[in-house]
């Protein structure tokens, strides 16, 4: 198939006659160049979905965090606020489900690629308490989509429900689990996953599963899609190697008249 780029929605330019020193950088020049036609490929890509992330409503986004905040979080973020000392007066214990929730890059990338480690080893147990269950990123409050963009491809290898967060969340996570450290990414592992029901089931019910059909096997053959587009590139002039070792000559002669002897 050949599309034509420019045979239509084209508006005619005037040209003034005439040169200028700056010609050749100048819109004129460009436009005064020789212009040959090409065909330019274009060539069918299974892998442009690759970084889709599952769709949340506005409100299911919101009430996620308030679950994570008002619920799952409290008593892990009311022991991180203690001092040591009042840790050691009042005898109170670290909370149980504060050993499967973490937060962090670093952290959390190793986890996952362990995870996947696993399980492209036959070994992974889903029952496994430790097992990772829901990844959570405060991608809106993130400086660059470099330090999320991947977790789409992650989070399907690993087999792990991927969750959006909405903007201000990460300051919001922060501030009720009592750390210095940004949270901009939230990790539950299935032991906190159980023990939250009402959680659990908001985010099953709305958000899907990642699936990604060139890691899933699902597309064991790609049909050939190649398309042509017709468009007119610039005829780039030639200049003899001789006339070019003449030019650089000339510069250096310029140059020599000019620096005192």
């Amino acid at each position: 198939m050949v599309k034509n780029s420019s045979d239509k929605n084209q508006t005619d330019i005037h040209v003034p006659s005439g040169k200028s020193k700056a010609d050749s950088h100048s819109l004129n020049g460009i436009l005064k160049q020789k212009r040959r036609k090409v065909f330019k490929p274009i060539l069918s890509n299974p892998y442009t979905r690759r970084n889709e992330w599952p769709e949340l409503e506005y409100n299911v986004m919101h009430n996620i965090v308030d679950l994570l905040a008002d619920d799952v979080l409290r008593a892990t973020g009311n022991y991180n606020k203690l001092s040591s000392q009042e840790k050691a007066k009042s005898a109170i214990r670290k909370p149980e489900e504060a050993d499967y929730i973490s937060f962090g890059f670093n952290s959390t990338m190793k986890m996952m690629e362990r995870q996947i480690a696993s399980i492209r080893k036959g070994k992974f147990d889903q029952s496994d308490p430790n097992s990772l269950s829901y990844v959570f990123v405060c991608k809106f409050d993130m400086t660059s989509s470099l330090l999320y963009m991947h977790f789409p491809v992650m989070c399907c290898l690993a087999k792990v429900k991927l969750i959006q967060l909405p903007k201000g969340s990460s300051a919001k996570l922060k501030s009720v689990l009592g750390v210095h450290e940004s949270v901009d990414i939230l990790v539950l592992k299935r032991k906190a996953v159980e023990e939250y029901s009402s959680l659990r089931n908001l985010i099953d019910n709305n958000v899907k599963d990642i699936e990604i059909g060139f890691l899933n096997g699902k597309e064991s053959e790609l049909g050939l899609n190649v398309q042509f587009l017709h468009v007119q590139q610039p005829i780039k002039t030639k200049i003899n190697s001789k006339k070019k070792q003449q030019q650089k000559k000339n510069a250096n002669r310029k140059v020599s008249k000019l620096i005192p002897q």
